[in-house]
């Protein structure tokens, strides 16, 4: 019988992919057209993890911690995004407030920045939609205020107030309608940026 494998001297982690071996390619991705895949990435990897659950016989509970996780760090890092283009947007003023905001990791107050962004650029969309999300965030929110809940066993705070059964279907359905909505938020957003850029760039020529 073998035995799982332990490390071995001299094995170095990241090395190129031989012959058929799967590789990720991170020269791709260190292009800056594709800046946006790194909070997109977070997203994909809790759906993979939900379908895989869904899909599986087996009881996966202990999943809710990296899935919960990777969501929230998904949806801390696309309101991140939309914020910084509502600075450079002028649509926010960087404050020494707002500075501070973008470097911790609480959901509301920077949904609270990113909200004022979106009302600005599409004024025309619902007011339902925008009550819509701002209470998913609010309850993520509520649950894990600082990211550290789903991370760290000792910080059960918030994992207390969850209810004793999660449904996992009404989550997912849940969290890609919100991830949706802050993805069509994101992408006009960074298309009005682009088209600043672009201006700016035909001015100098």
């Amino acid at each position: 019988m073998s035995r799982s494998p332990w490390p071995t001297p001299n094995r170095k982690l990241l090395v190129p992919a031989l012959g058929k071996d799967a590789s990720f390619d991170v020269s791709f991705l260190k292009h800056p057209c594709n800046k946006d895949s790194h909070s997109r990435s977070f997203r994909e990897a809790a759906e993979i993890l939900v379908d895989h659950c869904a899909a599986s016989e087996h009881e996966f509970d202990e999943m809710i911690f990296p899935i919960f996780f990777l969501f929230r760090h998904y949806l801390e890092l696309r309101l991140k995004e939309i914020v910084r283009y509502g600075v450079w947007l002028n649509i926010l003023d960087e404050t020494g407030g707002l500075r501070q905001t973008l470097k911790s990791h609480e959901l509301y107050p920077l949904w609270n920045n990113a909200k004022k962004v979106i009302v600005e650029m599409f004024p025309n969309w619902l007011q339902e939609t925008l009550k819509a999300a701002e209470s998913h965030i609010a309850q993520i929110h509520q649950i894990d205020p600082g990211g550290e809940v789903f991370r760290y066993h000792e910080s059960n705070g918030g994992f207390n107030r969850l209810s004793e059964k999660v449904g996992l279907e009404h989550f997912r359905e849940t969290i890609a309608a919100l991830s949706n909505f802050l993805e069509g938020c994101r992408n006009g957003v960074g298309e009005a940026w682009q088209n600043v850029c672009d201006v700016m760039r035909e001015s100098r020529d």
